[in-house]
């Protein structure tokens, strides 16, 4: 898995999904950026981030992970694609018994 982490906590930001791309919109309704789905790998938005249902599903038939954050900024909800859960189930498994050194790497 090789890509950006992409991480949206502006309150207000609205994302969706035009053509390939993941739009980023401020709270203004203008768009900010564009992002080629393919070069995402992670996704982490934010309390108070807007979502497309369209954006959600093309992220994980593109195997792309989100990550939803609470007001502590801590996760609170993933979307795993289906088609590959048990790699990311793995590699989840393997950073969790990572020894602290390595965790502090």
């Amino acid at each position: 898995m090789h890509g950006r982490v992409i991480e949206v906590l502006s309150n207000g930001t609205r994302l969706s999904k035009e053509r390939g791309s993941m739009l980023v919109y401020n709270s203004g309704q203008k768009i900010e950026t564009r992002i080629p789905l393919d070069d995402i790998s992670i996704v982490i938005v934010g309390h108070g981030i807007s979502i497309s249902t369209n954006l959600v599903v093309s992220l994980n038939e593109k195997n792309k992970i989100i990550v939803v954050t609470g007001n502590n900024y801590h996760p609170v909800s993933y979307f795993w694609p289906q088609s590959t859960h048990s790699q990311y189930l793995k590699r989840l498994k393997l950073q969790t018994d990572a020894t602290v050194p390595t965790k502090k790497r």
